[in-house]
């Protein structure tokens, strides 16, 4: 059996850049503020890449056979129901919840297997565009690599 790399799920999202080292402080100056702490990379293997966008696209698939149309906000508490059992701690739901994020940012930035129908009426709140699955994309079939 063929076996897949760990997918890479960063770069995708709208994030802040990382912030650029502070310049050397002047020797009797004040010390400068501690660095923030580092982001830990976040990475899915392909099985669990795999898994989690079939439930997506699955669901916007028969949301959208029902006529129902698909806020982003929608799908991740869609999906994060149907993951409770397995979340046990408050860390865990972070962690799940930022999983998701990515994996959404990659179906529809690099994959192109969700569209954004609409844009977010709330600039403020992204997460309110519509989404759906696209329209060549057969569900139950192998999303890229």
């Amino acid at each position: 059996r063929l076996e897949r790399e760990n997918i890479d799920l960063e770069g995708f999202g709208a994030e802040e850049p990382p912030a650029e080292e502070a310049p050397a402080a002047e020797e009797g100056a004040a010390p400068a503020a501690p660095a923030p702490a580092l982001r830990k990379k976040i990475t899915c293997s392909y099985a669990q890449y795999q898994r989690i966008s079939h439930m997506l696209t699955r669901h916007l698939y028969e949301k959208e056979g029902a006529g129902e149309e698909v806020k982003e906000e929608d799908l991740f508490a869609w999906y994060l129901e149907q993951v409770e059992e397995d979340i046990k701690t408050e860390a865990d739901l972070k962690d799940q919840e930022q999983l998701l994020k990515k994996i959404v940012e990659r179906l529809i930035m690099k994959d192109r297997v969700i569209i954004v129908a609409r844009p977010s009426e709330d600039p403020a709140k992204p997460e309110g565009r519509i989404l759906v699955k696209h329209p060549n994309y057969p569900v139950g079939e192998v999303v890229g690599a």
